[in-house]
């Protein structure tokens, strides 16, 4: 996996639109582009040992969803 570029985001902005900081990471995911986050063994506890505030419950549960849509658009 390859960080292609790193920015900050003041504002309101496309990302978001109750969060006025943030910091959006564009990545090239390579050999694992192919793969859901639940097929990466230990995704879940690398992401959230690296970043410790996505245990909130709203972050969670938007990973979870995502991880499921991604799921369901690969059958």
């Amino acid at each position: 996996m390859k960080i292609l570029k790193i920015q900050t985001l003041r504002g309101p902005n496309y990302w978001s639109i109750r969060r006025h900081k943030l910091v959006l990471m564009r990545l090239d995911l390579e050999e694992l582009a192919d793969k859901t986050t639940s097929e990466i063994p230990g995704f879940y506890e690398g992401l959230t040992a690296a970043l410790p505030s996505l245990t909130s419950i709203t972050v969670l549960q938007a990973i979870r969803e995502a991880s499921c849509n991604v799921s369901k658009q690969a059958r």
